[in-house]
């Protein structure tokens, strides 16, 4: 777990801080993988199927999304039975590498 704007670490593993927050009340944990964040080479979707399989707050993904396939790897990535929350998307919208209506189609497709 990074701190401190990202250049800092804490110390701190994400699946100990994460389920410090599980029984904290919140709908949800965004988890932004800072090491993909922005670059658009794909979410880290191995990260996101342990924090499903590990907790019960629902888990928004951010970070690494650069295609309209990540977002529906993402929409249908799911651990017995929990999808993930949601995915974070900011560059590559602001890029241009898909249109908002490329998303949404993305995010509802099988």
């Amino acid at each position: 777990v990074a701190v401190r704007g990202w250049v800092e670490g804490s110390g701190r593993q994400l699946a100990e801080v994460a389920a410090e927050f599980d029984d904290a009340g919140f709908a949800a944990i965004i988890v932004t993988q800072i090491n993909v964040d922005g670059a658009g080479t794909g979410p880290d979707v191995d990260l996101y199927v342990e924090l499903l399989e590990s907790l019960e707050t629902e888990v928004i993904a951010s970070g690494g999304v650069g295609s309209a396939e990540h977002l529906r790897t993402l929409a249908n990535l799911e651990e017995e039975g929990i999808p993930l929350a949601g995915a974070i998307v900011g560059k590559a919208l602001y890029e241009g590498a898909f249109t908002i209506d490329e998303a949404l189609a993305a995010a509802r497709s099988e």
